[in-house]
């Protein structure tokens, strides 16, 4: 069987750790993947459900689960009547559970009682951005595979080996925060343009009262650019603690390296720290289907200070 992952780009010992103990029947009998959207938690899955559960031509052996409304319990219990058939291709089947902290607490309890007594051979793999969201129950009963951003040098190589321009892959990799799936989708010229625009609105807004972030906000929404503004706004907060701490050099938006400066020395730590932290529980919320604009709203109100820069 051919172990080498060679669709994946990084995460080399993350795919040496799984198949060591592939090599050794110790794999486990669920994982979870956490990481960043886009940092290739999927693409690592489908490889190790190929290694387990062999040729998938038939896809009798991989249940994928990804809704987008995220995983509820109607699904579960459609996966627990498809583990409960007896499988004509015998050995391991996989399910992969894509987003696994959309599930909702109902999902979770249901799949619960299948991980802990499966009817047949099987192997879950869960993929997650956050633990956040998970029951601590689901949690304990998984085995914790953390997904660390990918070298920039690897993903520019990707993107050049897809037949990107150069200043565009240095670009796209730069916003990417190094997950490699981002940094094929900003290559696309559209996103990337956004994805440069909105740093620099962020930047903006901290000049401007309350009542036009607002008004800012319900122009995210009716462009229907909430996710590209949401990623914006957290490597904005990113670059103002690198620079802050006097990481400049590792700032993602370049363009902005003055204006970046320049706002972190008028900013405090706790300033700068509350408004990670509002991203932060705008991903959680955003997964638990909270309204998009109170969402905007929130993250106005909680993440940029009260008064101008």
């Amino acid at each position: 069987m051919n172990m080498e992952p060679t669709a994946i780009i990084g995460h080399k010992s993350i795919c040496r750790f799984l198949k060591n103990a592939l090599d050794k029947h110790q794999e486990s009998h669920a994982y979870l993947f956490l990481g960043q959207a886009l940092i290739g938690k999927g693409v690592v899955a489908k490889w190790l459900a190929e290694q387990v559960a062999g040729p998938l031509a038939s896809g009798k052996n991989l249940i994928w689960l990804d809704p987008a409304a995220g995983i509820r319990i109607a699904d579960i219990r459609k996966l627990r009547s498809d583990l409960s058939l007896t499988n004509p291709f015998g050995g391991y089947r996989v399910a992969v559970l894509r987003r696994a902290e959309k599930m909702t607490p109902e999902a979770q309890n249901a799949f619960l009682k299948i991980l802990e007594e499966p009817k047949t051979p099987v192997v879950f793999i869960l993929t997650a951005e956050t633990k956040k969201g998970l029951l601590p129950t689901v949690v304990s009963r998984v085995q914790l595979v953390r997904f660390s951003p990918v070298p920039k040098q690897l993903i520019t190589e990707s993107l050049l080996c897809d037949g990107v321009a150069p200043e565009v892959a240095e670009r796209a990799t730069a916003m990417s925060l190094g997950c490699p799936g981002k940094a094929k989708a900003l290559s696309q010229a559209d996103n990337l343009n956004l994805a440069e625009k909105w740093p620099r609105e962020i930047v903006a807004l901290f000049s401007q009262w309350p009542h036009q972030r607002f008004r800012a906000a319900y122009q995210v929404l009716e462009a229907e650019e909430i996710d590209i503004f949401r990623d914006s706004a957290e490597t904005v907060w990113r670059d103002l603690w690198l620079s802050r701490q006097g990481g400049r050099s590792d700032i993602v938006n370049v363009g902005l390296r003055s204006e970046i400066a320049g706002l972190a020395k008028r900013l405090s730590l706790a300033q700068i720290a509350r408004g990670l932290q509002a991203v932060k529980n705008w991903n959680y919320l955003q997964a638990r289907h909270v309204n998009k604009k109170l969402l905007l709203e929130s993250f106005m109100l909680k993440a940029f200070p009260s008064n101008i820069i």
